[in-house]
């Protein structure tokens, strides 16, 4: 999916279910699949506070590179904590 339809048609509610999840006191964690790269910087300002985003099998690009963006990210955003597996 691309990151202009995930912003169209599922970001708000997105975020509409992690505001649900901070009323109530919870932090609200995220298991991704497949290349999410992109949508990270959108994730955060949604307000997610954990994230699994590693899935490097799918992106034909190899777990190094993939850790390696994603690392630099996380270092850049310390609004989100990285769980990984």
């Amino acid at each position: 999916m691309s990151i202009d339809t995930w912003r169209k048609l599922l970001r708000d509610g997105f975020r509409r279910f992690i505001d649900i999840g901070h009323k109530f006191g919870g932090k609200i964690a995220h298991y991704t699949c497949g290349s999410i790269c992109s949508m990270i910087l959108d994730f955060i300002e949604c307000g997610l506070d954990i994230l699994n985003p590693l899935q490097p099998e799918v992106l034909n690009r190899g777990y190094q590179k993939v850790n390696a963006e994603i690392e630099a990210i996380f270092r850049a955003y310390k609004e989100l904590a990285w769980y990984s597996r």
